[in-house]
């Protein structure tokens, strides 16, 4: 197989592999091959993100969490560590922690292709996104507006992904 005749102590063809496992939704094998990864540099952002992303995959949502906040702890601005565990911390029905990620997300990004606004326009809670597109939400909490972001998050993935 492929895989095997990569030089274990390269970090980059191992990722590239994780992302085609990925790709393939073999997220067992994704896992190992982030593990493998890990295991040369327990400090690489990417493999870390990959790991859960596969952990995801394999539902193992917690471990998940633990791979991003690793991630989110050596590089405070990784937006996309920082989407992926709002949408796990959601799909874990975890809303104030997943909003707390969204927070932080708009204070280092404002341009991110997910930029949100929660706020109070005319009198009317409102959830806008970069696209232009709006929510008119003053039927709505905090907590369902966040919910309806991390839905865009979601679709947005499920169309990249």
């Amino acid at each position: 197989e492929k895989e095997s005749t990569l030089n274990p102590s390269e970090i980059k063809p191992l990722l590239s592999l994780a992302s085609v496992y990925f790709l393939e939704e073999e997220y067992a094998k994704m896992n190992d091959t982030c593990n493998r990864a890990i295991a040369i540099d327990d400090n690489d952002i990417t493999a870390l993100y990959l790991n859960a992303k596969a952990l995801v995959g394999l539902k193992d949502t917690i471990m998940a969490i633990a791979m991003l906040t690793k991630a989110i702890s050596i590089k405070d601005d990784y937006i996309d560590a920082y989407l992926l565990r709002a949408k796990t911390l959601y799909s874990m029905e975890q809303i104030t922690n997943a909003k707390e990620d969204l927070e932080h997300l708009l204070s280092i990004e404002s341009d991110n292709e997910f930029y949100i606004a929660i706020g109070t326009q005319d009198g009317k809670n409102k959830l806008l996104l970069q696209d232009e597109s709006e929510i008119v939400a003053d039927q709505y909490t905090s907590d369902e507006i966040i919910r309806m972001f991390i839905d865009q998050i979601k679709e947005y993935h499920s169309k990249v992904d």
